[in-house]
C-alpha cells in the first residue's frame, strides 16, 4: 500500500522546499514569500486582524527584497519589461506580479502592470478596477492603448487590465505589433510588469515572452511540481527567453529561513 501511494507522489515530485527548485532544477532563487491567508493577499488591505496585517507586512517586505535584486540587475542590464509566469495555473503568479509592481512604485519607479493572462485575468481584482476595456480590446484594434491604462490607488502605479478575450485577441499575441506595443510603453514607464498565463497549458505566455527582457517563475510550495517547472523552463529556453529566476511562495518561516523576530515597517 505504501508503494502504491508513494510512487505517484515521487513521479509527480511536488516542490516542498525552496531548495528543491535550485538544487534539483538549477533555477536561480530570487526570493521566498511567506504563506499568508487569502484574505490578506490583496495589494491594498484595508481591514483584517492584527495577525493578518503582520503577515501582510512581512509579505511586502519579502517582495521589497526581490525588488532590490531586480533594481540592482537593471543597473547593468537592459531590464525594463519583466514577465511573471508559472508552469501551471494556481501557483501565485498574479499575486506576485501585483505586489512586485506595487513595490517598484513604492521605490519611486513609474510602473505599469499589464494583465496578459487574457483567458483567466485576475490583476484587476488586486486593485479593484474594471476588467474591460483592456489589452484584448487593444489587440483587436477596438481601443487605443492610452484609453485602457488606469490609475491605481498607489502612486506611480498604473494598470492595463486584460479586457474581454476571444480567439482574435489570442491570435494577435503572436503578431509583430506586440513588440511595438511594449516599445511604446517603455518610453512612458520605468518598468512594465506583465502577468501572463501559465507556460504549459497554453501558448499565450510563449508568444509574450519573446518581447520581454526577463521572466520570473512563480512557484508555490506543496502545489508546484518539479517536472512541470523543468518543462516550462525548457520551453522558454527553446525561444532564447531569459529566465531571471524563481520566487517560491508559501514558505512557513521568515524569508531566508530565519526564525527570529525583527521589527518591520508598516505597509505603505
Amino acid at each position: 500500500m505504501f508503494v502504491g501511494v508513494a510512487f505517484p507522489e515521487i513521479r509527480a515530485r511536488r516542490v516542498y522546499r525552496a531548495d528543491d527548485v535550485t538544487q534539483a532544477l538549477g533555477v536561480a532563487l530570487l526570493g521566498t514569500l511567506p504563506a499568508i491567508p487569502a484574505r490578506a493577499r490583496h495589494v491594498l488591505p484595508e481591514k483584517g486582524s492584527k495577525r493578518d496585517l503582520q503577515k501582510y507586512t512581512l509579505f511586502t517586505e519579502s517582495v521589497d527584497a526581490i525588488r532590490t535584486l531586480l533594481l540592482h540587475t537593471a543597473q547593468t542590464d537592459a531590464l525594463r519589461v519583466i514577465m511573471i509566469t508559472s508552469a501551471n495555473g494556481g501557483e501565485g503568479k498574479t499575486s506576485l506580479a501585483g505586489h512586485l509592481a506595487a513595490s517598484l512604485a513604492r521605490a519611486w519607479r513609474k510602473t505599469l502592470l499589464v494583465d496578459g493572462d487574457l483567458r483567466n485575468p485576475g490583476a484587476h481584482r488586486l486593485f479593484d478596477v474594471q476588467a474591460e476595456p483592456g489589452l484584448s480590446e487593444v489587440l483587436r484594434g477596438e481601443a487605443e492603448l492610452e484609453d485602457v491604462v488606469r490609475p491605481t490607488p498607489i502612486s506611480r502605479l498604473w494598470i492595463v487590465p486584460a479586457g474581454q478575450w476571444d480567439t482574435h485577441a489570442i491570435q494577435a499575441l503572436a503578431q509583430k505589433d506586440v513588440r511595438t506595443f511594449f516599445d511604446k510603453l517603455k518610453k512612458q514607464y520605468d518598468f512594465i510588469i506583465l502577468d501572463s498565463g501559465p507556460v504549459l497549458p497554453v501558448a499565450d505566455s510563449l508568444s509574450l515572452a519573446q518581447h520581454v527582457d526577463g521572466v520570473i517563475l512563480s512557484v508555490l510550495l506543496d502545489v508546484s511540481r518539479a517536472p512541470a517547472i523543468h518543462a516550462a523552463t525548457q520551453r522558454l529556453a527553446a525561444l532564447a527567453v531569459r529566465v531571471l529566476g524563481s520566487v517560491v511562495a508559501g514558505t512557513r518561516t521568515e524569508p531566508g529561513g530565519f526564525q527570529f523576530q525583527y521589527p518591520v515597517a508598516a505597509s505603505r
